[in-house]
């Protein structure tokens, strides 16, 4: 489940796994781990392809439920959406 908080672990880093691997704290190691990364990587590219309209809305609405399906709160959503 995607969190607030690892987004904003995210953020600190810019997405570049490579950085946060080499820099992270402890604890924010332990906030992330490589799925959830992932996760947080594949939605940020998905959301940007629905923003472009690049994507039918079968892709729109798949994309949705999975952002239900994976993340916390609405609030957590509306991070991801604001990554891209």
């Amino acid at each position: 489940m995607i969190t607030s908080e690892q987004i904003e672990v995210y953020k600190k880093y810019k997405g570049d796994g490579d950085v946060f691997i080499r820099c992270a704290t402890e604890e924010e190691k332990t906030t992330i781990d490589y799925i959830n990364w992932s996760l947080i990587d594949r939605f940020v590219q998905d959301i940007r392809i629905v923003k472009r309209k690049l994507a039918p809305i079968s892709f729109k609405n798949s994309l949705n439920k999975q952002l239900e399906e994976n993340c916390d709160t609405n609030k957590t959503i509306k991070q991801l959406e604001g990554l891209a």
